[in-house]
């Protein structure tokens, strides 16, 4: 919806990512986050599926990139 949204606006979309992914929802997701270690793994896994159609729905946020067309 949100790339139908920005077309119908006159944007031409260059991008959707997930912005948290999936992994809000991991147990003990504070824990890591906290460790710099298991922090920067985290990170590697959500750059490797910010931009899988399928879990696009998981993150509370999405981010269009775009530019008037």
């Amino acid at each position: 919806e949100l790339r139908a949204e920005a077309t119908g606006a006159g944007f031409q979309v260059r991008d959707l990512v997930a912005v948290e992914g999936a992994f809000w929802l991991a147990k003990g997701f504070d824990a890591r986050w906290s460790d710099p270690e298991r922090r920067e793994r985290l990170l590697r896994l959500a750059r490797k599926v910010e931009h899988e159609p399928a879990l696009l729905g998981v993150s509370l946020h999405l981010l269009v990139v775009a530019e008037r067309g």
